[in-house]
């Protein structure tokens, strides 16, 4: 029934005739749903090189286990190029910064507590909330017409599911990790995503920045209860100093996806990891996390960032805090370097 409660808690307000069906001038969506999500992709292109430098800044509320205010913070966005762009994180006890530079380095800087997976996926819901392009294969994925109708209106949502699955088999995939995109009736804008069978996030109050769409309210729910609420306060055309755009000196570097992207650096491989203990409830699992290998090797942090269960969390952070790698390398030099890892395991 939570589907039907995410469609009870739109609230929002668009932009007039944003975007129009390219079948018939009217405004609304294409028929088929990969043509929505299609339609949709340019309104969250801030890869066009045809941009302004932009800023954008907006406050954010953390709630607790019980769904009572907690601590609050400010997240930033600094847009100067494709290529060239920070984001910032700030709150009592915890600090984050990312850069990214025209040389294709990704690098930042933390202090005090570890940020919540909430809080970075601030900003991922605020700037691309759509699936990544090998989410929209259609020799992998299906989309599955899952369109709510709630007081009269119809709400389109697609759920992106293995080729194969049809019908309702999809809400008994392990996880839950096969999202649901909504959308605004009107305009291919995304206002919603349903994931993971009990947290919700909600988008709204849209408003046109260079002919891209950017939300200035954003919601997550864990079934009734609020985990984050945002609200976007500046958004705006600003040119700022290169220097805002130089990493600190104590930076940390991220792991490209590809190495050519970080030349010089030798990535150590792992020497020693610890096996898993497989959890006793005959279901799938599966965790991605990302993890900062310091100078020496060692683990010194793990962020995770989806898993199918809180036990699961838990026990591929322990196993993982055991592993060891040969020390990565720039110049011959061993630097701390952050790595994405993904584990699995599927009963026998």
């Amino acid at each position: 029934m939570r589907a039907l409660l995410f469609a009870g808690l739109f609230l929002i307000s668009t932009l007039p005739a944003m975007a129009q069906n390219a079948d018939d001038s009217k405004p609304g969506l294409p028929k088929d749903p990969r043509a929505v999500f299609a339609a949709a992709a340019p309104f969250y292109d801030f890869s066009d090189p045809a941009l302004k430098p932009w800023h954008m800044k907006a406050s954010y509320q953390l709630y607790d286990d019980k769904g009572k205010p907690a601590e609050q913070g400010t997240y930033e966005y600094w847009w100067a190029s494709p290529k060239v762009y920070r984001s910032t994180w700030t709150r009592a006890g915890a600090s984050r910064t990312d850069w990214h530079t025209a040389d294709g380095k990704h690098s930042y800087t933390a202090s005090g507590d570890d940020l919540s997976y909430f809080e970075y996926q601030l900003q991922e819901l605020l700037l691309s909330p759509l699936p990544s392009a090998n989410w929209l294969d259609p020799a992998i994925f299906s989309l599955l017409d899952k369109s709510l109708t709630v007081s009269g209106s119809a709400i389109p949502c697609y759920q992106i599911v293995p080729v194969g699955v049809k019908g309702n088999a999809a809400e008994s995939l392990s996880g839950g990790q096969y999202l649901k995109y909504c959308f605004d009736p009107r305009m291919p804008i995304v206002v919603g995503v349903y994931s993971y069978k009990t947290l919700l996030s909600r988008l709204g109050d849209f408003v046109q920045m260079q002919g891209k769409v950017l939300p200035r309210r954003l919601v997550f729910k864990d079934g009734k209860r609020d985990v984050l609420t945002a609200n976007v306060e500046v958004i705006n055309l600003q040119s700022v100093s290169t220097d805002l755009f130089v990493p600190s000196a104590t930076a940390v570097l991220v792991k490209a996806e590809t190495l050519k992207d970080i030349r010089g650096v030798v990535f150590g491989k792992n020497i020693k990891r610890a096996d898993f203990d497989p959890l006793d409830d005959l279901v799938s699992h599966s965790a991605q996390a990302k993890i900062i290998i310091g100078t020496d090797g060692h683990i010194r942090e793990i962020r995770m960032i989806t898993f199918t269960s809180p036990a699961y969390a838990k026990m591929v952070k322990k196993t993982v805090s055991q592993w060891t790698y040969v020390p990565s390398t720039l110049n011959g030099v061993p630097v701390q370097v952050e790595m994405d890892i993904e584990v699995g395991e599927h009963p026998n």
